[in-house]
């Protein structure tokens, strides 16, 4: 009988880590956010990302499958460069919002800020 309880508190351990480890991973999420090469540029000597007055009164933010539409709606032919952002580092309240009634769903990050720590990587389209 002890052997079994041994092993029973084994097992509540294995799925208590498991269960911890996706709830991390599900908190971490990849968002992205798409600037001009001067935006990028003007962030380096800074500790936060360089906005535009299109991001008021939020920032904008792409999830992977949206990127591709945002780039043919608004940056074609157009130099520019996405940045792939860890979820986790974003100052201010993420909102998943509807850019219009039928609309897709969209992250909106509202009185904050994108740190240089938030980034990723950075992807030219040069």
């Amino acid at each position: 009988m002890i052997q079994k309880e041994h092993h029973l508190s084994i097992v509540t351990i294995f799925f208590m880590i498991c269960n911890s480890l996706l709830y991390a991973q599900e908190q971490t999420m990849h968002l992205y956010k798409i600037v001009s090469p001067e935006q990028w540029e003007q962030s380096q000597s800074q500790t936060k990302i360089i906005l535009t007055s299109f991001d008021e009164p939020f920032i904008h933010l792409a999830q992977e499958h949206q990127v591709t539409g945002v780039l043919e709606k608004f940056w074609t032919n157009q130099p520019h460069i996405v940045l792939t952002l860890d979820s986790t580092h974003l100052i201010g309240e993420l909102k998943l919002e509807r850019n219009r009634p039928e609309g897709d769903l969209y992250y909106h990050l509202y009185n904050g800020s994108i740190p240089l720590t938030a980034v990723i990587s950075a992807q030219s389209s040069s």
